[in-house]
């Protein structure tokens, strides 16, 4: 499964994204952002710009709330999942033993599976905004959480 992350943080946050779908027997391919590419996911961190996006298309954009209509209008997405703010999909419920994500919506993943609204326990790695851009990710990928 191909997957991009962008912004400040992203080799961490791919690392971490790559051994938790390991867990699950997935395997997620970071490629980089380039014009023209076909991607499943792409997970931009809190705050990236709208330069960092070449024109391209993905299966599921994950982008904070507030970011996410700029960042949409770069690319291509059948699904946008926004994570960080009050109206997100996904927001942080805690930060006990990693993080603890509230999901709001239904979110549905690449293989056309409802991953059902709940809180998924992600373990510590990321700052509270990549674990809940992770969360995104992971859900759109088909990860089941732990």
């Amino acid at each position: 499964m191909k997957i991009a992350v962008i912004g400040e943080g992203k080799r961490k946050a791919a690392r971490y994204l790559q051994q938790l779908a390991a867990q699950q027997g997935i395997f997620l391919e970071q490629v980089p952002l380039q014009r023209g590419g076909v991607y499943d996911v792409i997970l931009a961190g809190p705050m990236s710009g709208v330069e960092e996006i070449p024109a391209c298309s993905t299966y599921a954009l994950v982008a904070y709330g507030k970011d996410a209509a700029g960042l949409s209008r770069c690319l291509q997405a059948q699904t946008v999942i926004t994570y960080g703010t009050e109206r997100s999909t996904l927001s942080l419920s805690s930060t006990e033993g990693g993080g603890m994500v509230s999901q709001q919506r239904e979110i549905m993943d690449v293989y056309g599976s409802a991953q059902p609204i709940g809180e998924i326990r992600l373990p510590e790695g990321l700052s509270a905004q990549w674990a809940c851009g992770a969360a995104g990710a992971l859900l759109a990928c088909g990860w089941k959480g732990i």
